[in-house]
């Protein structure tokens, strides 16, 4: 859920992206370019009603974690998740592994500062980061990915961007 509503409090629409994508293509970009559109509420990933054979294994959650991804975001390349600038500087390079452990750095620092001031934990919200991310099928990893983009954006592109995060 990207808690995008268009800043219209009387808005009464809910979008939500059904996604269905075989595992022989790579679905980062177009989750990506998706997710940054913020046009949709929710996303839930599906199976087709049916899949013919292939040759090409599914590539383990690990794999997508380190496939490499554009993005033209301005704080991907700022050091937060390690990007590098493409010639001309309108997009970065990033990876998902990339991502996550700028998250997971965000969420010990916010962890220990927490502690320390009041004795509360991080947003458990973070806490996915720490897991193993191993998925049972491949719309989960789908989903993890989706999650990884939400929090990542949430977190650390309001952070960079200057916005208070909550």
């Amino acid at each position: 859920n990207n808690n995008n509503n268009n800043n219209n409090p009387k808005r009464l629409l809910y979008r939500a992206l059904v996604f269905n994508c075989s595992h022989e293509r790579n679905p980062l970009p177009l989750l990506y370019d998706l997710h940054q559109s913020k046009l949709f509420d929710t996303a839930y990933f599906c199976r087709a009603d049916f899949e013919r054979p292939s040759a090409i294994p599914k590539k383990l959650e690990d794999d997508w974690l380190n496939e490499l991804l554009k993005c033209s975001d301005t704080h991907m390349s700022d050091g937060e998740v390690g990007g590098r600038e493409d010639s001309g500087g309108a997009t970065t390079t990033v990876t998902l592994a990339n991502m996550r452990d700028a998250l997971a750095s965000y969420h010990r620092d916010t962890t220990q500062q927490n502690a320390s001031t009041n004795g509360k934990d991080c947003d458990d919200e973070l806490a996915f980061v720490d897991k193993d991310l191993s998925a049972s099928s491949w719309q989960q990893t789908l989903a993890n990915v989706w999650k990884i983009f939400d929090l990542y954006h949430h977190y650390i592109g309001s952070r960079t961007s200057g916005k208070a995060s909550s």
